[in-house]
C-alpha cells in the first residue's frame, strides 16, 4: 500500500486568470462545466489556453 499526502488549493476565477496570463498563456475559451455552459452557470472553472 502506497500512501502519500495530497494538498489541494482552491482558486478564485480572477486568481486563475492572472496566473495563466502572467505565465504567457492566452485564454481562448472558458467554461463552467464540461457541457460548455458559461462560467457563471457552472460549478467548475475550465480554461482552454494557448501560448501567447
Amino acid at each position: 500500500k502506497i500512501v502519500e499526502p495530497l494538498t489541494l488549493k482552491y482558486y478564485y476565477e480572477e486568481q486563475i486568470r492572472k496566473l495563466l496570463q502572467s505565465n504567457g498563456l492566452k485564454i481562448v475559451e472558458e467554461m463552467g462545466y464540461y457541457d460548455r455552459r458559461p462560467i457563471s452557470e457552472g460549478p467548475e472553472l475550465i480554461f482552454i489556453c494557448k501560448k501567447k
